[in-house]
């Protein structure tokens, strides 16, 4: 039962996406006429470092406090942001799925996220309260990379020996098109929640990380002089999409 209801669910979200690729490339097309062609386009070697209007904002995240406190000032800062993006998500899912995904969600996310090893429980039960946003929706977005993401890194080393680690973030894509601007909703609403965090103990650093705010888990990592980390996607239809619908059903069905 409970993989008959997730491979239902993938179905349609596969036909969600095919309507939003559809209107993609129709505004695509339209517009082709009025734009150059990708030959065209030159690479620039002045991008790095970027434009100070660029910068991403950073936030500390204090360790010695309590879990469900240590999310508190950056979740209360983008509330306003974690809502629109919650929003943008039941708007493009709506004609297909009706608002069952987040009937779903509101009824069963709380004992999803019950699943969660501290101390992720408790700070995803801190951004709930900080925001008033429900704790299962904030747990659905603290999975919601597991199910739906199309990342790359790379590493490379220059001639004098130093290593790059490079990565594109690609979350939010196919997640409603905006035809005017032409561009995905999902994807500029997460560009407004993407943070520099700072993770201290003693007022030192212990590592950094590149995050969406709400989201708990690490995509993007650094301990300084140490090592970095990247989550990205390799993808494998019944492992990973497929794999991730039926666990998180049997979550909350089970």
């Amino acid at each position: 039962m409970t993989s008959s209801v997730a491979f239902l669910s993938f179905v349609m979200f596969l036909q969600l996406i095919h309507k939003q690729n559809v209107e993609r490339n129709s505004f695509m097309e339209e517009k082709s006429d009025k734009t150059k062609r990708i030959d065209d386009v030159q690479c620039v070697s002045d991008a790095y470092p970027p434009d100070p209007s660029w910068k991403v904002p950073e936030f500390v995240i204090d360790l010695d406090l309590p879990p469900e406190q240590r999310w508190k000032e950056v979740a209360t800062v983008y509330s306003a942001d974690i809502k629109d993006l919650l929003s943008a998500v039941k708007n493009v899912t709506h004609p297909i799925f009706h608002g069952l995904i987040f009937k779903l969600v509101d009824k069963f996310g709380p004992k999803l996220a019950e699943t969660f090893p501290q101390p992720f429980l408790d700070e995803i039960k801190g951004i709930s309260d900080a925001t008033a946003i429900p704790l299962g929706e904030v747990a659905f977005f603290n999975i919601f990379y597991e199910i739906f993401t199309v990342c790359t890194s790379i590493v490379g080393q220059s001639s004098s020996g130093n290593l790059y680690h490079g990565r594109n973030l690609d979350f939010g894509l196919l997640m409603g098109w905006d035809s005017k601007n032409g561009t995905w909703l999902a994807t500029e609403i997460l560009r407004r929640m993407t943070v520099q965090l700072d993770f201290q103990r003693n007022k030192t650093t212990v590592f950094k990380a590149t995050n969406f705010v709400g989201y708990v888990g690490m995509v993007t990592g650094m301990k300084p002089s140490r090592f970095s980390l990247t989550v990205d996607e390799r993808f494998k239809f019944i492992g990973g999409y497929i794999g991730c619908f039926v666990v998180d059903c049997l979550h909350c069905f089970g």
